[in-house]
């Protein structure tokens, strides 16, 4: 049997064009099938902006193009697109070697396994999809009725058509970002959620601590509430949600993702598609020719995630499936205010697996002089190891909780212990100083039992 390629990619995000630049520096033979000719850029819009200095400073004016243009998310993106993105350029990746085919495709099982496009059959050793993923639209009813925006269409609101008031109906990363960014701004924003709390797969203490803060805010939050219809009259949207009927001038699902996969022809090659995907730690699909990797296995989209996804599936796809996936050491993170990043267990499950044999760390950043001296005191560091020191995960929500966690992430990946962490000597003042003085209360626990005995002991003595 003849191949035409070592490995063909299939998807148009980000992790595509990674699995590809992978494969091809290690001389694979690649072909990426993507559907559109444009050059499958990062989402600019979900990622960077709500990283612009107004917001994190909670301040909403400059946020659509003051003083600072750049500000403005759609100049952002423009921006961000044709710079960073000219590194996903058809010439650039043609001058790799990788053969950048365009048209939607789908799946053909015989005479052999090949991906068909157009008129061509590609045949490839190994198949690795990577398609983007489209916003989960929830069976309420009255909703195909309604207009309505999503992940893909909220960054296109402008302060001209800044709507006054603004429901939000989930509770996913991205729509508490943005419910932060509106409310901001002046929009009157209320965020519907059927989950008693936002944020439900988050540690709780660091969920209920973003919570207050939402509401601090004035974002009016209704938890624990299902909404069961929804109805537009005239420019007005309507939402019964619970036994309430609540108005607004606009309605924003965040309600999840799922994959774009529905015309791949996944079920004529093996490949079960409902509920999800099924999939080993080595990213093989029961097919075991066809790899998965990035949006499509259902996590929230975050783009580091995906790209060592991607790595992995091509590793395994060129070689021997021997790789396997380790999301323990890699911190994910939700741009709200503050920030939020994670790695690991939470405390709940931390407990549910270990027991006793758990110790919570935690410090908060009211402790820290430069936190004072920038008035960003909300949040805290929590660390939950075993009492032994292995670290289990860590929670940080917090000023520059994103750049926190790396250090913590690098410790987990490398099997460092949290006494390794607090004999760090970090510059003073910098947030950085809350990372050893969380796990500087770990010799705290490990004393105190020995502290107990010494007190016991001189007591006894003195008579």
């Amino acid at each position: 049997m003849t191949f035409d390629y070592d490995l063909v990619i299939i998807g148009d995000s980000p992790a595509a064009v990674t699995a590809a630049i992978t494969a091809a520096q290690l001389k694979a033979r690649i072909a990426l099938v993507q559907t559109s000719a444009h050059p499958p850029n990062p989402p600019f819009n979900k990622i960077f902006i709500p990283l612009a200095p107004p917001f994190e400073r909670g301040v909403g004016g400059d946020f659509w193009g003051g003083e600072t243009s750049a500000q403005n998310p759609q100049i952002l993106t423009n921006y961000l697109a044709t710079t960073v993105g000219e590194e996903y350029s058809p010439p650039v990746l043609a001058s790799m070697g990788i053969d950048v085919i365009y048209g939607s495709g789908e799946f053909r099982p015989k005479p052999q396994l090949a991906f068909e496009v157009g008129n061509r059959l590609v045949r490839s050793r190994r198949y690795l999809l990577t398609p983007h993923h489209i916003p989960a639209i929830p069976p309420i009813e009255g909703l195909t009725n309604t207009t309505y925006y999503t992940h893909h269409s909220i960054h296109t609101i402008s302060y001209q058509k800044q709507p006054k008031s603004l429901i939000i109906i989930g509770s996913d990363p991205l729509g508490i970002q943005w419910a932060q960014i509106l409310a901001g701004i002046g929009t009157r924003v209320t965020l519907i959620t059927a989950s008693p709390h936002i944020l439900p797969q988050e540690d709780p203490e660091v969920a209920q601590l973003l919570q207050a803060q939402l509401q601090a805010d004035g974002i009016r939050l209704l938890t624990n509430t299902k909404v069961t219809q929804v109805k537009q009259i005239e420019n007005n949207k309507w939402v019964q949600a619970g036994n309430q009927a609540i108005d607004a001038d606009e309605i924003f699902l965040a309600t999840g993702y799922q994959p774009d996969i529905q015309n791949l022809n996944l079920e004529r090659v093996g490949v079960e598609i409902a509920p999800n995907i099924s999939i080993n730690a080595k990213l093989q699909t029961v097919n075991p020719r066809i790899y998965v990797c990035g949006e499509l296995l259902g996590k929230s989209p975050q783009l580091h995630i995906a790209n060592y996804e991607a790595k992995i599936a091509v590793k395994n796809a060129l070689f021997w499936p021997l790789f396997k996936c380790d999301y323990r050491p890699i911190p994910s993170v939700i741009f709200t205010n503050p920030q939020l990043a994670r790695i690991g267990l939470t405390e709940t499950e931390a407990r549910g697996r270990y027991g006793d044999d758990i110790l919570v760390l935690q410090q908060y950043f009211k402790s820290l002089i430069l936190a004072q001296l920038r008035d960003e005191t909300t949040g805290f560091c929590k660390i939950i190891t075993r009492r032994g020191g292995d670290i289990l995960g860590v929670h940080i929500i917090g000023p520059d909780a994103r750049e926190l966690i790396n250090t913590l992430a690098l410790a987990m990946g490398r099997g460092l212990k949290v006494q390794h962490i607090a004999s760090l000597t970090p510059i003073i003042p910098s947030l950085s100083e809350i990372i050893p003085k969380t796990a500087e209360i770990w010799h705290k626990h490990r004393r105190r039992r020995w502290h107990n005995f010494l007190e016991a002991f001189f007591n006894w003595r003195r008579g």
